[in-house]
């Protein structure tokens, strides 16, 4: 089902961060959100998330199963990366996987290393691989892939188009090339 955005409104005191903004967020495909920032990229995220409301406007079809990769990473920082990653995992298979993904993300060396002997590049795909192996049916990833050098973000970039592969996912991000490597449906709150 797509996620229908109708006349949302979202305003703290006096400033208007969401005016009105309508958008389709298509079943089974990844839409990304570009613009300034403070134009409220951040804010549409956190009102699908549910941990914010609205002052108006509807949203429908929104799936139960949700994860996101947040721009702060919002790690355990003195357990393992295997341990943070694992964390949400619900069975034996999950925390196999969770293994899996940190290696497919390069990080096959760090898997018993705690995470703030990490680096930040390091812990953002620590966060990306937490929110990849979580049981989903709509990722937000909000800038997943600042931090990582180009080398290092062009094979994570890689990794998360396949493992995303038929999700819904909103992409939010500053660089356009980001954007159109994930998609041809691009989107401002602005516009």
């Amino acid at each position: 089902m797509n996620i229908i955005i109708t006349d949302l409104c979202k305003a703290y005191g006096e400033k208007q961060v969401l005016q009105n903004f309508n958008a389709v967020l298509e079943e089974g495909k990844t839409t990304a959100l570009m613009g300034a920032s403070g134009i409220g990229k951040t804010t549409l995220a956190n009102i699908l998330l549910g941990l914010e409301q609205p002052d108006s406007g509807t949203i429908t079809g929104s799936p139960d199963h949700k994860s996101a990769v947040f721009q702060e990473d919002r790690l355990s920082e003195n357990y393992s990366a295997l341990t943070n990653v694992q964390a949400v995992c619900k069975n034996k298979a999950d925390k196999e996987k969770a293994k899996n993904i940190l290696c497919r993300l390069g990080l096959e060396k760090e898997l018993k290393t705690q995470v703030r002997s990490l680096s930040g590049g390091m812990k953002r795909r620590v966060a990306l691989a937490r929110a990849l192996c979580a049981e989903y049916n709509f990722l937000v990833l909000d800038e997943p892939f600042k931090g990582l050098d180009e080398q290092t973000k062009e094979a994570t970039m890689q990794t998360v188009k396949e493992m995303t592969q038929g999700k819904t996912v909103l992409l939010i991000t500053h660089d356009k090339d980001e954007a159109q490597f994930f998609t041809d449906t691009i989107i401002n709150p602005k516009e």
